[in-house]
């Protein structure tokens, strides 16, 4: 039985670190924090003389959120402040909260207190009673308080050393010593990365609950099991006392119609800690599958032992690694296979949702998970500089079938060898395994990120216990070294990460493709919340290079722009943007052609944790940019896909060859490509009819002549597939005649806009758009009076020939708003209004 402290009702402040307050007091003449106390001695937990605290505020929290919180300092995440507030990382802090138990936990046997998540190093104390001392973010801590909890007015307190210092800055590759932040068992971007400034946060970050059971208590189990419903369920328990105990396992489904099943054991158990192994067969149940490949069946699992309930949600189903096609020899295999259907891996690089990791919690996961899920994605690498997600985050993948590829919390660096530090690590290691192995997404652990790069090996210590470690507590999951692992063949450097000609991407190849990418700026309603008004139009200003605007090497915003005349924030934001869709566009459909050789495709990356105009797909803010349409539009099952050599016909002509890419195969087919003006002249124009196997065919080899001056400089090109006379594909893709220059400027286009709810399956807003007489470029729908982040657009930033007319689907969150009006824009349309009707 648990009763969960988290709330909003702690209290918090900041003091020297005991170590320095006994400093002063030893010596007269030290005077750096002369006369000012530590946590302990300032009466912080003293029950008899309660000092008062500074500030109240909410647990999961930190130093920082606890500032905000309070209105001691100013939005983190505007402008340069977080350098306003670094002095916070000096100090030690506290945290408390008074608590009751609960009527219905009273009279229990045991009681057990459980920090999910503490960053870094702290003390913890009950009623006056000293608990323990932690280290490290990515172990919980518990501690038995049965001989120290009272029923009533219970005092808990933590007290934080001062967060440990260290330097963002990568070693020499050729050095052998590691780098400072890879000294710490915590996030390791946190001290700043490539794409994010530092912010060293101490604090409670994940849950804290209170465990009551009488005689017997589960502390872990693992449901291992197949696609053949057998279950082997290893199960550790703690009990008080020798004796017989039934346990009852009821495994039933969640949201579908299909059996339960139920089973009964006896269990021998002795004093303290014990171990067991059950077998049982669920026959013929539903299976779990990847986003677009099937439908993800989860159960509820129940185990009540002792007169205690725990549940959890499990699945069935099969996974394999399998050979990739043409691999070298000794190569991984790449190739995720689930109940024996290979899956093409349309993956994003999943970092932390925010640099207070305390803010992170089941609405912003939901949120950034189904936005995965709605365009087609199902796979997140999770970085080995970030962090273990709270548990809120796996079972969100669980319910949308997002593939998680785990990685250990190594990046960038060689680590420490010796016999300390390979301890700790095997205590967190299991730690990670024993949170994670339950959860049917994550399908795949790794060691870390880039490693190699900085001297490590496939050998080392470090790499080979987590490959025994999982081996041992998640045998059913593959293990890889590094990613890349550059000891295996098959296996390249990550990157790039930059807008180029698809003429250099054309040759690349590669078994998986685990993390690539191009920068692009956010939308501007969403640069205006971190850059002040008086830098929006500079955007060579501290405050852009702060947020990560790109100056120099290969990622130098300006090089797409030169295509385009982007002289203001609004068209510099959106071309940005535009030119990132096309190279993470053409990555995937690149990728995803050449299955399945090549099995997986992983944009860098997907989200970020504090707001920057470098490489996200979706913003700090949960706002989509172009390039997150962009792959909801091709990562369809059935697609069709472009091999060319620019996002521009530099010479007067267009010449491509199209392709026909199926997930699982589809029969009755109809593929359509026309090239079109902006004024609807159609260039080109061809069908192809048919049945297509799983994988990919060409279709055709296309050359076309262009007119010459072209309205608004610009050719459209509509790829349609149609199946039964019922359209499943659409994607309309712009090219620069010889380039975008005139684009902003093109020809106006007059379209009519209708928008109504509906309540159907799903209540929904249906809008449809019809162009006239000109092709509407990059429209744009945005519900007003509206906060984006209860919204789902279906499609959005699609380009609509002259004479077209498409329908676009919006879903909400669980919290349906209240809407009356729609935003319409296009790169040549001015904004309307527009009003909406049904309920």
């Amino acid at each position: 039985m648990r009763f969960y402290l988290d709330s909003n009702d702690w209290e918090a402040d900041y003091f020297v670190s005991h170590e320095d307050y006994v400093r002063w007091r030893n010596n007269g003449r030290r005077i750096q924090n002369m006369y000012l106390d530590s946590a302990l001695t300032s009466g912080f937990l003293d029950e008899n003389n309660l000092a008062r605290a500074s500030f109240r505020g909410t647990v999961p929290g930190c130093d920082r959120s606890m500032l905000l919180e309070n209105g001691v300092i100013a939005e983190p995440f505007y402008d340069r402040n977080m350098d306003h507030s670094r002095w916070s990382e000096n100090f030690s802090w506290g945290f408390r909260r008074r608590f009751s138990i609960p009527a219905e936990m009273r009279g229990k046997q045991r009681f057990q207190i459980h920090f999910c998540g503490i960053d870094y190093q702290a003390n913890f104390f009950l009623n006056g009673v000293y608990l323990g001392q932690h280290t490290g973010m990515f172990i919980p801590f518990e501690a038995d308080v049965t001989d120290s909890i009272r029923n009533e007015d219970n005092l808990l307190v933590v007290i934080f050393d001062p967060v440990p210092k260290a330097s963002p800055d990568h070693t020499d590759p050729f050095s052998p010593k590691p780098a400072e932040f890879a000294e710490y068992h915590r996030a390791q971007m946190s001290y700043g990365w490539d794409w994010m400034r530092g912010m060293v946060a101490a604090g409670i970050w994940d849950h804290v609950y209170l465990n009551a059971n009488d005689e017997v208590r589960v502390t872990d189990f693992f449901f291992h099991t197949d696609r053949s419903g057998k279950v082997e369920l290893s199960l550790d328990t703690i009990a008080q006392k020798k004796d017989s105990y039934q346990l009852q396992i009821d495994v039933a489904p969640v949201g579908f119609e299909a059996q339960s099943y139920s089973f009964e054991f006896m269990i021998e158990l002795q004093p303290g800690d014990n171990q067991s192994t059950l077998n049982f067969t669920c026959p013929e149940p539903e299976l779990w599958y990847p986003n677009g490949y099937g439908e993800q069946r989860l159960y509820r699992l129940t185990l009540t032992l002792g007169g205690e309930v725990t549940t959890r949600m499990v699945a069935f189903r099969t996974l394999q690694m399998c050979r990739n096609l043409n691999s070298p020899d000794r190569a991984y295999n790449q190739t995720f296979t689930f109940n024996d259907v290979p899956v093409f891996a349309r993956g994003v690089n999943w970092v932390p949702a925010d640099l207070m990791h305390c803010r992170s919690g089941a609405a912003e996961y939901e949120r950034l998970v189904r936005l995965a899920a709605e365009a087609g994605i199902n796979l997140f690498r999770i970085w080995g500089g970030g962090i273990v997600e709270k548990e809120e985050f796996y079972d969100t993948c669980d319910r949308y079938g997002i593939i998680v590829w785990q990685e250990f919390m190594h990046s960038c660096s060689s680590y420490r060898k010796d016999a300390e530090f390979l301890a700790f690590k095997k205590r967190e290691g299991e730690a990670i395994l024993r949170k994670t192995r339950n959860h049917v997404s994550v399908s795949l652990f790794c060691g870390g990120n880039e490693v190699q790069y900085y001297g490590e090996i496939p050998d080392s210590p470090l790499f080979i216990q987590y490959r025994e470690l999982v081996h041992k507590l998640a045998p059913d999951r593959p293990f890889r070294t590094s990613c890349p692992d550059l000891s295996v063949p098959g296996e390249r450097n990550h990157g790039p990460w930059h807008f180029m000609a698809h003429a250099k991407i054309n040759p690349h190849d590669r078994l998986l493709a685990s993390e690539l990418g191009c920068n692009g700026f956010p939308e501007l309603e969403s640069i205006k919340r971190f850059i002040p008004e008086h830098d929006l139009d500079n955007p060579e200003s501290q405050s852009w290079k702060y947020h990560f605007a790109i100056p120099c090497r290969d990622q130098d915003w300006r090089v797409p722009l030169q295509y385009f005349e982007a002289n203001d924030p609004w068209r510099r934001s959106q071309a940005s943007m535009f030119a990132q869709s096309d190279i993470v566009g053409y990555w995937m459909n690149h990728c995803r052609r050449k299955f399945p050789h090549t099995s997986g495709c992983f944009i860098w990356q997907y989200n970020e944790p504090w707001p920057t105009l470098a490489l996200s797909l979706v913003d700090y803010y949960t706002l989509p940019k172009i390039a997150y349409y962009r792959l909801m539009r091709i990562q369809k099952s059935n697609v069709l896909s472009l091999r060319d050599e620019n996002w521009c016909c530099e010479n007067g002509k267009f010449a491509a060859e199209l392709f026909l890419t199926s997930d699982l195969g589809a029969e009755r087919l109809t593929a359509s490509f026309r090239l079109l003006t902006m004024d609807g002249t159609c260039i080109f124009n061809k069908e192809y009819r048919g049945d297509f196997a799983c994988g990919t065919v060409k279709l055709d080899d296309l050359a076309v002549a262009i007119p010459p001056d072209v309205p608004g400089g610009v050719v459209l090109a509509e790829l349609k597939l149609a199946q039964d006379k019922k359209e499943i594909f659409e994607d309309t893709i712009l090219f620069g005649v010889p380039d975008y220059k005139k684009v902003f400027d093109a020809p106006k286009a007059e379209i009519k806009v209708t928008a109504e709810l509906t309540d159907e399956t799903e209540k929904l807003l249906r809008v449809t758009v019809a162009a006239g007489d000109n092709a509407a470029i990059n429209l744009r729908l945005k519900i007003l009076n509206c906060p984006h982040e209860l919204v789902y657009w279906r499609n959005n930033y699609l380009t609509i020939p002259a004479g077209g007319c498409r329908t676009i689907e919006a879903a909400f969150s669980s919290q349906t708003p209240m809407i009356r009006e729609l935003e319409v824009s296009a790169w040549n349309t001015d904004t309307r209004v527009i009003p909406i009707t049904g309920k």
